[in-house]
């Protein structure tokens, strides 16, 4: 009975141990998630701008483990086109999972404008540069009418060259300067012409192809920060230190996040494993498969 008892009081001292220390864990865990802070806002957004250059004067720091602005992504982007505004949304995560969001206004202008940045590499530029403000490109006559306006002003110029030859000396034949310089104007005109044909099939198949993305718009985007990632064996890796970012049309992070699916794997098994991620959004639709290896240790 003295055993008994003696027992009954050991077991009861090593419960409060584990309690007290399973409290002081729980106590001392992270709960507190980063906070992100914003310097400068003189970016002007366009649409397929770099998200490098998205996250440009973003950083976040976390009580726990400091700097993690290289955590950040950018999780999705909204774009009001009749305000000239487009809205980005951050999000970042510690160590232990905490996340935290933020989002920030930018200055937008319209697809022409945009493509013309990308073309020439630029972040921003002064409203008075052409003399022009952002999302208010000049005016362009379409290629049809510039064709024949092109071609009115050329016979205008026939006519009027006709009319001078006959008024000076009705009875005299063109020199052959004359026909020499018709026959140039001529060349240039067909050129110019050419030249806008080729245009207009070149902005035909351009259009025709921006319809095709946006057909594939509604799929999830997987976009990855690093094509490997570690793991113990017996244990899954952490997918966040391989996928930096999600692209969709109506979901955000979290939602992506959690729907994220990798193809199976001996995860027992040291060494490097071929694995293809997945995600799904709320509509069902499905995201192309991206690679990654995961290296087992």
């Amino acid at each position: 009975m003295k055993d008994s008892g003696k027992w009954a009081v050991v077991f009861t001292v090593l419960n409060i141990i584990l309690i007290t220390v399973c409290v002081v864990l729980l106590l001392n865990k992270d709960r507190k998630p980063p906070v992100i802070s914003f310097s400068g806002n003189d970016l002007i957004y366009y649409s397929g701008i770099d998200n490098e250059k998205l996250l440009q004067g973003v950083g976040a720091v976390d009580a726990k483990d400091g700097d993690v602005t290289d955590r950040i992504v950018v999780e999705k982007i909204v774009q009001n086109k009749n305000e000239n505004r487009a809205i980005v949304y951050y999000a970042v995560t510690d160590l232990d999972g905490n996340a935290a969001k933020a989002s920030r206004v930018f200055e937008a202008v319209n697809e022409a404008t945009g493509d013309a940045m990308k073309d020439i590499g630029m972040a921003g530029f002064d409203g008075d540069m052409d003399g022009s403000l952002p999302g208010e490109p000049e005016t362009l006559e379409p290629a049809d009418a510039q064709e024949e306006e092109l071609q009115a002003t050329a016979n205008a110029e026939d006519t009027s060259e006709e009319d001078t030859e006959a008024e000076s000396s009705p009875s005299v034949s063109p020199t052959p300067d004359i026909e020499e310089q018709r026959r140039k104007e001529q060349e240039e005109a067909d050129r110019k012409a050419q030249e806008e044909e080729e245009q207009r099939q070149q902005e035909e198949a351009r259009r025709r192809q921006e319809e095709e993305a946006a057909a594939k718009a509604g799929n999830p985007k997987i976009i990855l920060k690093s094509t490997t990632v570690n793991a113990t064996a017996g244990q899954l890796p952490a997918w966040i230190d391989a996928v930096g970012s999600f692209q969709d049309d109506k979901d955000g992070y979290e939602t992506l996040f959690k729907n994220l699916k990798a193809s199976k794997y001996d995860v027992n098994a040291r060494g490097d494993h071929a694995v293809t991620l997945t995600t799904t959004d709320s509509d069902g639709n499905v995201s192309d498969p991206v690679s990654v290896t995961v290296h087992v240790k």
